[in-house]
């Protein structure tokens, strides 16, 4: 699978998704979404020296975090890798915003951070820029939370 850069200076992605939503085509076939997150998390662990998480489109609504979101936050979370984390379009409800916060909280290498298009909501959006404010150790320098619900387009 070919990788894909978020910027020049970003470098290449851990996980990543192809532009029309679909996981790229491996040797084996194409991958599951529970694949992709599967994949993506023995990369976390793994102990590469790649730095950046596109999951751009991944479903993590309802039945679909159920099965991969929690351990998926967790994972990022507890990462000392990741610099940037791409969440744009992936369908983040309540159950995953409560997650995303919490892995916001526990990060601290994180330097970008967007969550575009997700229908997030004032709440939501509100305990995202707060867990940012918060975390003493995170020195995120972009947070896009641009067409979301709540109206608020960056913040940090």
């Amino acid at each position: 699978m070919a990788t894909r850069k978020l910027g020049d200076e970003m470098g290449p992605l851990l996980c990543q998704r192809t532009p029309d939503r679909r996981m790229a085509e491996s040797s084996q076939g194409v991958h599951s979404e529970g694949n992709v997150v599967s994949d993506c998390l023995d990369s976390l662990a793994s102990g590469n020296d790649d730095h950046a998480v596109n999951l751009r489109g991944l479903d993590l609504s309802d039945e679909a975090f159920e099965n991969v979101g929690q351990e998926l936050f967790v994972a990022i979370g507890d990462s000392e890798r990741i610099q940037v984390l791409d969440l744009g379009s992936s369908h983040l409800d309540k159950n995953a915003g409560y997650h995303l916060v919490q892995a916001v909280q526990r990060q601290k290498t994180l330097s970008v951070l967007r969550l575009g298009n997700n229908g997030l909501n004032d709440t939501l959006c509100a305990n995202i820029v707060h867990a940012v404010g918060e975390n003493e150790n995170l020195k995120l320098k972009e947070l896009f939370l641009g067409m979301n619900e709540a109206g608020i387009t960056t913040g940090g």
